[in-house]
């Protein structure tokens, strides 16, 4: 739950809700545009500077300390303390126990909270796990997964298989894009833009399902390839050859991650040792200034800054990666529609379960050459063997970009001749000619310019 904060004149308000703030008549909610800007350069990075004149965000584990003269943010929890060397678990065996554990312990206590659960299943090993400890709570589970008219986003063989062993009920949806209104906003109650357009799709199926049911609560998987340290690089490598040097245990990491990544093992331990003796520790976060103007770039002065992305002068890169996947999913676990009427849950960001995946060592995640290693053989006993060895993931991309493809001229006046453009925060020559892009190669750039909308979209809302 976040905490915001507005200093009056001699006094501080704090609420979980910004309308909770408006209403008391100290907030008036206007646009900090300087904050958009900072947003957009850094869409997945959570600071206590909000896009909200005045409002500010407690950081995930700080306390508030407010005296007559100043406002403090104390740090009282931080990952580093469970993602030193010294308190990580020496065996796989023991890795995955305790996660299996956590994780159970944070799942089954969310479901007792409700009496009739709505989860959203893709069929992939984060939500099936999230469902196999919910389907053992006391209360009632509906599994709901959503399929696109591409290959890669039809899941439902795999939510089939997880429903039948559950012994829970399955509704299956199809995405249209005939759902998704792109000048609408689903974050005019946040003050950061970070609704997603497509997800609006999923919001009315998702409201359809959970109306007939009679539900209370929406879960969700999200976060879990965070928390589950999805890894698809080196630096697995680069960790155990900062612990334990080189011998066999990196030789067994080089030839897992060589495998996983189809390439050769000499050019994973290669960029393995570069990784952990050249190139510095910290994770590399980087601005993305993709069409946002020279002169807003410059106004906003952007550094990246966060208590968790500076760790100790130990600390290993793979674990610095780990936490920023933390932050980084923070902003996509709100946005949604839904959210307005009912609790969305993702449980798997619950603190016990993120604590025990800090402590597991970033090559035990990829042990056999298999992500999320851990997790796998944590619940291998309670998931369908067909999702439990799935390496491969499907995904919406394909309607999100279906979504741009159909909807590209309403996209080239919602940019062109919105907030965006007429404040001088985004480069309109640079948004014309990214909007003419066509092919393969276009899929980071239409993302990117769907961020834009996203935060057109807000921006209109509050004007």
């Amino acid at each position: 739950m976040p905490a915001y904060y507005v200093r009056a004149d001699d006094f501080t308000l704090v609420a979980s809700d910004v309308n909770l703030l408006r209403v008391s008549g100290h907030f008036t909610a206007d646009i900090d545009f300087v904050g958009v800007i900072r947003h957009l350069l850094a869409p997945d990075l959570r600071t206590t500077r909000t896009c909200l004149c005045g409002l500010r965000e407690v950081l995930q584990g700080h306390e508030l300390s407010v005296n007559a003269r100043s406002l403090v943010q104390v740090p009282r929890w931080s990952p580093w303390d469970f993602a030193a060397q010294h308190v990580a678990y020496e065996l796989p065996e023991e890795a995955s126990e305790r996660v299996r554990q956590a994780t159970m312990l944070a799942v089954r206590g969310w479901a007792s909270c409700y009496g009739h659960i709505v989860l959203g299943v893709s069929g992939g090993l984060d939500s099936s796990i999230v469902g196999c400890c919910a389907a053992k709570a006391h209360g009632t589970l509906t599994c709901l997964t959503l399929a696109t008219e591409e290959s890669a986003g039809d899941e439902r063989f795999y939510a089939r298989e997880l429903a039948r062993a559950l012994k829970v009920p399955l509704e299956e949806r199809m995405l249209e894009v005939a759902d998704v209104d792109l000048a609408r906003s689903d974050a005019s109650h946040l003050p950061r833009p970070v609704a997603r357009a497509f997800a609006q799709s999923v919001d009315r199926v998702s409201l359809d399902v959970a109306r007939a049911a009679e539900a209370d609560a929406f879960f969700t998987g999200n976060g879990g390839d965070s928390v589950f340290c999805y890894q698809q690089s080196v630096l697995p490598v680069a960790d155990r050859i900062l612990v334990e040097g080189l011998g066999s245990g990196p030789w067994r990491t080089i030839c897992e991650v060589a495998k996983m990544a189809e390439t050769s093992v000499l050019r994973v331990a290669a960029l393995g040792a570069h990784r952990a003796w050249i190139r510095p520790r910290r994770y590399p976060w980087r601005l993305n200034k993709m069409f946002l103007s020279k002169s807003a770039i410059n106004f906003a002065a952007m550094t990246i800054d966060h208590p968790w992305l500076d760790g100790p002068k130990n600390a290993l890169p793979g674990k610095a990666a780990h936490i920023a996947y933390l932050l980084r999913v923070q902003n996509h676990l709100e946005g949604f529609r839904r959210e307005l009427n009912y609790p969305v849950i993702s449980p798997l960001m619950s603190q016990p379960v993120v604590e025990a995946c800090l402590r597991v060592s970033t090559w035990h995640w990829c042990l056999g050459s298999r992500n999320r290693s851990i997790a796998r053989r944590a619940f291998a006993d309670m998931l369908p063997r067909s999702i439990a060895e799935r390496t491969t993931k499907g995904g919406p991309d394909g309607f999100v970009l279906r979504v741009f493809n159909q909807r590209r001229a309403e996209i080239s006046t919602l940019l062109l001749d919105g907030v965006l453009a007429q404040r001088g925060l985004i480069d309109v020559d640079d948004v014309r000619a990214g909007l003419s892009v066509k092919g393969d190669q276009s899929r980071i750039t239409q993302y990117r310019l769907l961020t834009l909308l996203d935060a057109e979209a807000w921006l209109r809302a509050l004007c």
